[in-house]
């Protein structure tokens, strides 16, 4: 099987290349958004993004998932699926960007909840950045609009590791 099994056509056994570290996104009233990583492969972006709280906003992000988190076999099919409050797509370019999960073990250490996403961009883009909008009415982040700029795709690809 696939690491990428959602992908119709097969997809090469390799190692990513870390195109993007982390970034802050938003910060509202005692949320943070934080994009964690983009790594590249040849015909696939993934991207993991990190929702977090403290102090007393951290029980108010925990309750978020009680109620709304994806039961395990549950398909995760739609760029804008809601799990747990948040909903995020790709923008720009016009590539398919699918939710393949989320941490369904939230952990909280000292008053502090984080929750990360996991997502899949279906291709690699032909201009060097990729506009992700986010947003997550309940805790009041967004609607927001990110450009993340990535290395020349020729620079990736001579990172990329073919197994």
């Amino acid at each position: 099987m696939s690491q990428f099994s959602w992908i119709d056509r097969p997809v090469p056994a390799e190692l990513g290349a870390v195109a993007h570290g982390p970034k802050i996104l938003a910060e509202a009233s005692g949320f943070t958004v934080g994009l964690r990583y983009i790594v590249a492969y040849r015909l696939v972006l993934d991207l993991a993004i990190v929702v977090s709280a403290h102090g007393p906003e951290s029980a108010v992000l925990a309750s978020q998932f009680t109620s709304q988190r994806a039961q395990p076999g549950e398909p995760l099919t739609s760029a804008r699926r809601k799990v747990g409050g948040l909903t995020a797509w790709l923008v720009s370019p016009e590539l398919p960007m699918t939710l393949r999960g989320s941490n369904r073990n939230p952990h909280t250490v000292d008053g502090h909840y984080m929750h990360e996403f996991s997502y899949a961009i279906d291709g690699r883009p032909s201009e060097q950045s990729l506009e992700i909008e986010l947003r997550w009415d309940d805790i009041g982040v967004g609607p927001l609009r990110t450009v993340v700029n990535l290395p020349p795709a020729a620079e990736l690809d001579a990172s990329i590791i073919r197994l």
